[in-house]
């Protein structure tokens, strides 16, 4: 039974970075954390194949944490700095499953681990003064899949099991205020 967790989130963090000049070209290396406020999820109802109750099965995703350290390259224009970036990505993300119909009581699994992956992305900088810039940036981010399952009891007695699998992948837009030291 597939089911579309997706969602929209915000969250809130802080980058650091380091960056070199050469002429136009610009590289360098940037490491940053945000709070993430990712919580969905989606609940399906199916008829069992003999005239016997229906079975339901709620699915949650929810992420508390995203991280990139990420290689940046790009051409400087005078005030702007239009650049592409890519590296690691990781984030602690928390799956559950609930199972249950009128027959068997309602049994569930969680499982929560940090995932690592991948980052890859571009943007643009404009520099308002010397010392501050605005940035804006989009980036896709794929932590790959996270998985739980095994046998669910009810009463001391396994009912069931149940294996499922989510795909933690999401496009994020994010605007900055970066200072120039």
């Amino acid at each position: 039974m597939g089911q579309n967790l997706n969602g929209n989130a915000w969250g809130i963090g802080g980058q650091v970075g380091y960056n070199r000049q050469f002429g136009s070209f610009v590289a360098g290396i940037e490491a940053d954390l945000t709070s993430s406020h990712f919580n969905k999820s989606a609940t399906s109802t199916v008829q069992y194949p003999s005239s016997a109750p229906s079975l339901t099965l709620t699915q949650s995703v929810s992420q508390n944490y995203l991280g990139t350290l990420r290689g940046r390259i790009g051409v400087n224009f005078s005030d702007l700095l239009l650049y592409a970036t890519g590296g690691l990505a990781y984030g602690n993300v928390n799956f559950g499953r609930v199972f249950g119909d009128t027959v068997i009581q309602t049994a569930g699994t969680a499982t929560s681990s940090v995932l690592v992956g991948y980052a890859i992305g571009g943007g643009a900088e404009y520099a308002i003064t010397r010392n501050l810039s605005l940035k804006g940036e989009l980036m896709h981010i794929d932590l790959g899949s996270i998985k739980n399952g095994g046998p669910l009891s009810a009463g001391g007695v396994v009912q069931v099991q149940m294996f499922g699998r989510a795909e933690i992948a999401q496009n994020i837009a994010r605007v900055g205020l970066n200072y120039h030291f």
